[in-house]
């Protein structure tokens, strides 16, 4: 339905987010894991489409230490990490909407809610 097409959605821009910024802590991968393996995440493509600087550094071969540094700098520049959130918080909000209306025991809802709070919190404290 609606409430796990929205969470779904908010849950992988969060796993995007938390790729690029979340560390190896959260992530378990090293921190600028996805830039390195250039994987097209939401603030990666948010990026390339605005920033002729990122498409160079990407035409490149492999990726450095030097490259990831830059690319952290030019997504810091065009608020690539604020746009994701807000647009995984979009995501979020009809997610609670949708489930507001739904048809469904009160617990459900109020379980199904904690899950979807638990998915997003992580983008609201780092």
């Amino acid at each position: 339905g609606v409430f796990g097409t929205e969470l779904g959605m908010a849950f992988q821009i969060v796993d995007d987010i938390l790729g690029i910024w979340g560390g190896e802590g959260v992530t378990g991968k090293p921190s600028g894991f996805d830039i390195l393996r250039r994987k097209k995440t939401l603030p990666l493509v948010y990026g390339l489409e605005r920033e002729e600087r990122l498409r160079e550094i990407y035409r490149k071969g492999d990726l450095e230490a030097a490259d990831l540094n830059c690319v952290n700098e030019i997504l810091s520049e065009i608020d690539a990490r604020r746009f994701s959130q807000e647009l995984a918080e979009r995501y979020y909000r009809r997610a609670i909407a949708a489930l507001e209306g739904a048809e469904v025991f009160p617990q459900v809802r109020e379980d199904l809610k904690t899950l979807a709070t638990s998915l997003i919190s992580p983008i609201l404290s780092c």
